[in-house]
């Protein structure tokens, strides 16, 4: 296992301790936006597969769950675009 993916199981484990669908969503939504808003072309496709190893991580324990996380996440998303 790399230190991304140990990462990635430990930040999907936080994730699931928060039991609070819309927390888990905002964590990973400042997790994406800091990188869109920082990171390099590059950093940007590494938090796109870290934040999909995540999700996976978190559906592969709870697909309810995570079937919130994204729902409040995608409701943040939509929330952050101009109108």
């Amino acid at each position: 296992m790399t230190d991304v993916e140990s990462l990635a199981k430990y930040d999907a484990v936080k994730l699931l301790i928060f039991d609070d669908a819309y927390k888990a969503a905002k964590y990973v939504f400042n997790t994406v936006q800091n990188s869109l808003d920082l990171g390099t072309t590059e950093d940007k496709n590494a938090t796109n597969v870290y934040v999909t190893k995540i999700m996976q991580t978190v559906t592969d324990f709870d697909p309810e769950y995570a079937d919130e996380v994204a729902l409040e996440y995608l409701k943040l998303l939509q929330a952050s675009m101009p109108l």
